[in-house]
């Protein structure tokens, strides 16, 4: 399994940008498994399937 880690940019001055970088990440497969130590987003591959 792959795991992304990606720095957050912070949710009480940048929630909607940190939302579009979400949702960028969900496109290509990664989805938001946790929130590590409050500075980054852990992210999962899972497969897209059409």
């Amino acid at each position: 399994m792959k795991n992304k880690y990606v720095m957050i940019s912070g949710f009480a001055t940048s929630e909607e940008s940190d939302m579009e970088k979400l949702k960028k990440y969900a496109s290509q497969g990664w989805i938001l498994e946790d929130i590590i130590g409050g500075f980054f987003y852990k992210l999962k591959k899972i497969s897209l399937k059409t």
